[in-house]
């Protein structure tokens, strides 16, 4: 059996040594090629890895330089029967990446919308805006629960830590939603930021039975969680106003 094993094993390197180089392909350019394009997705892993670790407009201005190095790349190749296209992908990734720079020096965080940071503050004057207040010290927290009790508030404690990809996300996808906005209008928004995880956060997200974020609670104004409709783990915005619907029954 293990002879059988053997010779099935190197019965195909055999082959590839007696008749295999006349039907491999010849080393070029190409290779060249195929070994810059290993090393552009090398880069793009190391950002993608290394995002939550840094400043959202950073790694948005590491996303533009990985971009505009591309495009220039692109403009010197010659390649015969594809300078207009490799012309042409330059110019995209040279247009994406200037936006995209544009937004990393303006406070951008988005890839894929870099510039939209900019169209939400000139509208900032025609529509109301829902800021959450974000709370590093669970006294604080307390405090600011007390007050928005004694004002007869919905509270939304939204649990958030600078390396929380999910919450990055939401902030973006859920909260920067206007319909979102419009059904959170009356409550008041406070995120309990966990980034520095000290004893006295751990001991908050013990109290209310939380493994990390992002996590959701709905506190009534009698200072109650209502249970039925927390949220943990990532959601959408259409999931969201779905749990937000809980609190009318």
């Amino acid at each position: 059996m293990l002879f059988a094993l053997g010779i099935g094993s190197g019965l195909p390197l055999l082959l590839v040594m007696s008749f295999g180089m006349r039907w491999l392909p010849k080393p070029g350019q190409w290779m060249e090629s195929i070994n810059r394009i290993f090393g552009y997705a090398l880069l793009a892993a190391a950002i993608f890895i290394v995002r939550s670790l840094l400043p959202d407009s950073l790694t948005l201005a590491l996303w533009a330089a990985l971009l505009l190095a591309m495009a220039v790349h692109l403009a010197s190749l010659r390649p015969k029967g594809w300078t207009v296209f490799t012309r042409y992908c330059g110019v995209l990734l040279g247009v994406w990446g200037s936006i995209m720079l544009l937004g990393a020096a303006s406070g951008g965080s988005d890839p894929w919308q870099p510039l939209r940071h900019l169209q939400g503050s000139a509208n900032l004057g025609t529509s109301s805006t829902v800021e959450s207040v974000r709370i590093a010290d669970p006294q604080l927290l307390k405090q600011e629960m007390g007050q928005a009790q004694a004002n007869g508030q919905w509270v939304l404690l939204d649990f958030y830590a600078d390396w929380c990809i999910s919450c990055k996300v939401m902030e973006r996808t859920v909260f920067g939603e206007p319909q979102v906005q419009a059904a959170i209008a009356d409550m008041r928004f406070l995120q309990p930021d966990v980034t520095d995880n000290t004893a006295s956060q751990q001991a908050l997200l013990k109290e209310y039975g939380i493994i990390g974020p992002p996590t959701i609670l709905f506190i009534n104004p009698q200072g109650q969680e209502v249970r039925s409709a927390r949220i943990t783990g990532e959601v959408n915005a259409s999931e969201f106003l779905e749990y937000l619907q809980i609190l009318k029954k």
